[in-house]
């Protein structure tokens, strides 16, 4: 699997994009949500990759302030959605 893990993410990364077009193509609702829960996955990775590259110039005590930001990150962005549609 080791072997395929560039492909994969290269892969992975491109739900990104599709789930923008899904969006505004109106592709159908299941292919949208799997598109766009993909591209959250994909987005929380590469922030955790960012966050682990960071930590190893960073002072420990600021790379746990860090780390407790950006792990909340996606509650932050679903919540903000919720409220702006009024959920």
């Amino acid at each position: 699997i080791f072997i395929f893990a560039p492909l994969l993410k290269f892969m992975l990364l491109g739900t990104i994009p599709l789930s923008i077009i899904s969006h505004f193509w109106d592709w159908d609702a299941f292919l949208q949500l799997s598109l766009s829960f993909s591209a959250t996955l994909n987005l929380t990775w590469f922030l955790s990759e960012a966050t682990d590259l960071l930590g190893k110039r960073v002072d420990p005590r600021n790379l746990g302030l860090l780390e407790t930001s950006t792990g909340n990150i996606v509650k932050i962005i679903v919540g903000t959605v919720a409220i702006l549609q009024g959920e």
